[in-house]
């Protein structure tokens, strides 16, 4: 396992004493405890489907600090990346430690999980960085599902950071830190979700409401006719056939009756997806004079990734 690089303590200046008594505070909104605490489960449950020995990922602090002292906490080699929001007021960022940039460096290639990782103390590459952001990318996938039910959430990456960017970020500013260990059975990491006080002012009410708690009984029989009725919902399917990149020139250049040049042949497989997930590949038929799709084969996420990955 990778040598730990002794983390830097943060400074003992208190949120509270620069903004306020309890202003930006994790507990003025306790969903956000509640919410990331789910996202571990469900990252489990969304890499089970494609790794034999996905890693855990628990939460195992969340509190506010200064933007300085939270891009401090790792106190060694840095893994950061830029995450534009979808429903929040403001961008967030996700940052990792050494140890964690190697484990998914060699989960992404393959490498065995139960294999502890050489030791090798050093800066993180721009290739390492590029990796850890494909599985933050991920990571924040499960984010905005556990923040789905509270308030709208979505992330699309911006860029990458060696080093934290102070005249991008005011060094003083209020931060909710969420420290995630990351684990498989030989090795652990440290992933952090950081999130600007200001960029929850959007969706502040709906997280400073209190969990909900039930005492209700456990009800077999509404659980099944739940799981009946979310097998009958209906989903949109889109099926693809060829996609093209154009500039806006060239769309803005378009006139009724042009015609656009496609690669695709009658051969070509379709990817058929619903809310921008790839499900399957089909093949394009023909019956009692509709156009009709025969399904081929599931799309290989696991596969995409590492395409992805060598493409890129």
């Amino acid at each position: 396992m990778l040598g730990e690089v002794a983390t830097a303590p943060a400074r003992a200046t208190k949120i509270e004493d620069m903004f306020g008594a309890g202003a930006g505070a994790v507990d003025r909104m306790p969903m956000i405890r509640v919410c990331l605490g789910n996202v571990g489960p469900m990252l489990y449950d969304q890499m089970r489907q494609t790794m034999s020995a996905p890693p855990k990922l628990s939460l195992m602090q969340c509190r506010s600090m200064t933007a300085e002292d939270a891009f401090a906490l790792h106190g060694g080699p840095t893994a950061i990346a830029v995450f534009s929001t979808t429903g929040w007021s403001g961008p967030c960022y996700v940052t990792c430690n050494q140890s964690a940039a190697f484990m998914i460096l060699e989960m992404l290639l393959g490498a065995d999980p139960a294999e502890p990782s050489p030791q090798d103390v050093r800066e993180i590459s721009k290739l390492e960085r590029r990796l850890a952001t494909v599985f933050f990318k991920t990571f924040l996938g499960a984010v905005s599902n556990a923040f789905m039910l509270v308030a709208e959430t979505g992330f699309d990456l911006m860029t990458t950071w060696a080093a934290p960017d102070f005249d991008e970020v005011k060094p003083r500013s209020a931060m909710i830190a969420a420290r995630f260990e990351i684990e498989t059975a030989k090795q652990k990491g440290q992933i952090h979700f950081l999130i600007p006080d200001d960029s929850l002012a959007m969706v502040r009410e709906a997280l400073s409401k209190q969990p909900e708690t039930s005492t209700d009984a456990h009800d077999d029989t509404w659980e099944e006719l739940i799981r009946k009725e979310f097998n009958r919902s209906n989903v949109t399917l889109t099926a693809v056939l060829d996609e093209r990149p154009g500039t806006l020139g060239e769309i803005a250049s378009l006139r009724p009756g042009d015609v656009l040049p496609l690669n695709a042949t009658t051969e070509s497989q379709l990817v058929v997806e619903t809310n921008n997930e790839r499900l399957l590949w089909c093949s394009l038929g023909k019956a009692n004079d509709v156009y009709v799709l025969r399904v081929e084969e599931f799309v290989n996420k696991e596969q995409e990734m590492m395409d992805n990955i060598l493409g890129s």
